[in-house]
């Protein structure tokens, strides 16, 4: 079941396999323990200042481009895409415009052949053109570790959701029984895993997470997803106030480098077998999407249809420093029984996802 979750950020790749049994180093057998592989690709890591055209760079990646001379009068950068030059602006792709370097920020492969000059104004009027091609290169990944539980046992399903952003990743671990200090045994908790990328390229396990509310059959970590310094879990199985498998979702927040929870989300109308947290996604703008695939009503409230799905989007308030609790609910135009809508989400934040 390799491939069974996938996620992808600039020239980072996870992939989950939930049902792999041997240990990493290949010592040891455990069924279902499971595991996750991280990919990497590129030739050219980390960000560069460039001063040779072309200017090879990798999908994803910042670079900057230096004009070489810092005494002049005045400098524009500017583009061209197959034609005319233009002046580059400032802002989202682009800053240092008409600074000596110009910085862009996570380089997409569309780019690839753009032309760059910066027209370098002298004090005395003359005008000379530093110019750069792009070369972007599409990338081949190869395997750079495979990631597993400290405290991996037979039947976790880790990797069964995985995701990755920047230099963290996280795996799920829905049928994981213990809580973060291998103890208070509770069949199918959940547990996620969070692992960190240090500068020479090593993955380490930096945090164990289970639900601040754990029960049994409670499924944490059965969807999981990560951007900047939030983390997001889905316990879909979890009861709440006798509503079995409800449904909840996890927030958790990096905060000088250590992962603490942040928040719980739950449907704003609680019912048995929603599922509230079934998939989860979270973007660079701080919103959350969670899918609840066996929610019954349409936005309204009515419109019973058993299993018809939605799906639910929290916004970032920072005046309260929270997710809002009155979410934005979205239903299939052409909702029927049994669609489960909100079972799984696609793209997010620029690095697509997917899981089954």
């Amino acid at each position: 079941n390799f491939g069974n979750a996938v996620a992808i950020q600039g020239t980072r790749i996870i992939a989950g396999a939930w049902n792999e049994d041997e240990s990493a180093s290949g010592t040891t057998t455990l069924s279902s323990a499971g595991s996750a592989y991280v990919f990497e690709g590129c030739p050219y890591p980390g960000n560069h200042s460039f001063t040779d055209d072309p200017v090879a760079v990798c999908i994803g990646e910042d670079l900057m481009l230096n004009a070489l001379i810092t005494f002049s009068e005045s400098y524009q950068w500017q583009v061209s895409s197959g034609g005319a030059y233009t002046n580059v602006v400032d802002g989202t792709l682009y800053s240092g415009a008409t600074l000596p370097f110009l910085a862009i920020s996570n380089v997409p492969y569309c780019m690839n052949g753009y032309k760059y000059r910066c027209k370098i104004t002298s004090a005395c009027g003359a005008v000379i053109y530093r110019a750069f091609v792009l070369d972007i290169n599409p990338a081949s990944y190869t395997e750079k570790v495979e990631l597993q539980a400290s405290d991996r046992a037979s039947n976790d399903l880790f990797g069964d959701d995985v995701a990755v952003s920047g230099n963290y990743a996280i795996a799920g671990a829905k049928f994981e029984d213990h809580d973060a200090l291998g103890g208070n045994t509770l069949s199918a908790a959940g547990s996620a895993y969070l692992y960190e990328r240090d500068l020479g390229g090593n993955w380490t396990q930096v945090k164990k997470i289970t639900a601040t509310l754990r029960g049994a059959g409670a499924t944490f970590g059965f969807s999981v997803d990560i951007y900047g310094d939030y983390a997001v879990i889905g316990a879909p199985g979890e009861d709440i106030s006798g509503s079995n498998q409800a449904g909840a979702v996890y927030i958790y927040q990096r905060i000088a480098g250590a992962w603490t929870f942040k928040q719980r989300l739950i449907a704003p109308v609680l019912a048995t077998d929603d599922m509230f947290g079934h998939s989860v996604a979270i973007d660079g703008d701080k919103q959350i999407i969670v899918g609840a695939r066996g929610e019954d009503e349409n936005a309204g409230g009515g419109g019973t249809l058993t299993d018809a799905g939605a799906a639910y989007v929290y916004e970032y308030l920072p005046a309260y420093d929270s997710f809002n609790i009155v979410p934005f609910k979205i239903v299939a135009s052409d909702r029927a029984a049994g669609d489960r809508d909100g079972r799984g989400f696609g793209s997010r934040h620029g690095r697509p996802h997917s899981r089954h």
